[in-house]
């Protein structure tokens, strides 16, 4: 820094504006220069003389040479900033890139900062790959790709889109996507492209096992995307995996019902009651092996036995082992304030199926004596369904 205008810096820090204008002005008049005058303008700003700050930037706008200098940059887009005038900043920043052609990267990288306040897309995605071009660095790159991808979800522009994804493959494929971010910007792509085999096949190469953190949260995207490729047997066999490594994950429970009564085949009725049974068996075993009570494996139940008598054939259907899982959550869950939410859209289920369902869990809410219910809440929840 400039010795003679170190006090300046330090009154601006201090936030003593008045005194940091008075040193400005008295230097101006020894030696005007950009700096000094970028200074002023940030002082005028901070001071509520918005209008005479901004008549001096603008002046510095149309300066010949344009100004390049890191510093008086800095201090011009702190002024503008609090007004979000961010055209204004890209305007000087595309003064000095211009001037200095793209050889200073600094510069270079606020002018696309510029750009991404303004979230001129375009112009981002440009000026990461003039920053690759000229500096040879691969995150600028990166930067690109997210531009293109963006661009293709605002424009609806597929082709943005697989561009960005040649990119990230090119990267992958050299070993250069080190961080689990790309990893995840990289599946958003491709799952927005519906590339899931080619997803599948990443997600299980080394570098990426290697960056994640938990195998589970591996295994389950993984999971996901078999499901897109109806890879079903698969689907099933880890979500209880998962499930019995995590069993208080709602979602695991929702992923293997939804994989085994998938809907991609006609039921087949005579082997609904053999599915139904290995499910139900399943549940039962994980809430006998929870160390504590945990709610995921009670609801599961009631969401088995819902699916269930959905899937039935009409002379078939029973009612009562839905209500009889309610039963168990209401034994257990019924006093939390958890259950008026957890059990509403089973109650809601019930009203359309079942005569008397009120009066009937009048009846549970009352016998229920060990947990009384808070404010009555699930006696509020029936009477207001």
């Amino acid at each position: 820094m400039d010795l003679k205008l170190r006090p300046i810096y330090e009154a601006l820090d201090s936030h003593n504006y008045k005194f940091a204008l008075n040193l400005i002005t008295k230097a101006l008049t020894r030696q005007p220069n950009s700096i000094l005058k970028a200074l002023k303008a940030l002082c005028l700003e901070r001071t509520g003389k918005t209008a005479e700050a901004f008549s001096i930037l603008e002046q510095l706008k149309t300066s010949n040479p344009p100004i390049i200098d890191e510093a008086c940059l800095n201090a011009i887009y702190y002024t503008y900033r609090s007004h979000l005038k961010y055209r204004d900043i890209s305007i000087f920043y595309e003064r000095a890139v211009q001037h200095q052609q793209g050889d200073n990267e600094a510069i270079l990288t606020g002018l696309f900062f510029s750009y991404a306040r303004e979230f001129d897309f375009a112009n981002i995605q440009q000026t990461a790959m003039k920053l690759a071009k000229n500096f040879k660095k691969d995150e600028y790159l990166l930067w690109a790709a997210c531009a293109l991808a963006i661009q293709a979800q605002q424009n609806k522009i597929p082709i943005s889109r697989d561009i960005a994804i040649k990119f990230l493959e090119k990267y992958q494929n050299e070993g250069k996507l080190t961080k689990s971010e790309h990893y995840f910007f990289y599946f958003d792509l491709l799952e927005k492209n519906n590339n899931f085999n080619q997803a599948l096949e990443i997600i299980d190469s080394k570098q990426a096992v290697s960056i994640f953190k938990f195998e589970n949260e591996r295994i389950a995207l993984k999971t996901k995307y078999l499901k897109h490729v109806l890879n079903f047997a698969q689907c099933i066999i880890n979500y209880r995996g998962l499930i019995e490594k995590n069993n208080d994950e709602w979602s695991y429970y929702l992923g293997l019902f939804d994989s085994t009564f998938n809907t991609s085949n006609p039921i087949d009725f005579s082997n609904l009651e053999i599915l139904y049974q290995q499910l139900l068996q399943f549940v039962q075993e994980i809430q006998i092996k929870s160390n504590s009570i945990k709610r995921s494996p009670i609801l599961a139940e009631i969401e088995l036995n819902k699916r269930y008598y959905c899937l039935q054939q009409s002379e078939k259907k029973n009612i009562e082992l839905l209500i009889q899982s309610i039963n168990k959550y209401l034994s257990i869950f019924g006093s939390k304030r958890c259950a008026f939410l957890d059990l509403q859209p089973y109650y809601e289920f019930l009203l359309q199926n079942c005569i008397n369902i009120k009066e009937r869990f009048y009846q549970i809410c009352t016998e229920i004596q060990s947990q009384p219910f808070p404010n009555n809440d699930l006696k509020t929840l029936i009477d207001a369904i």
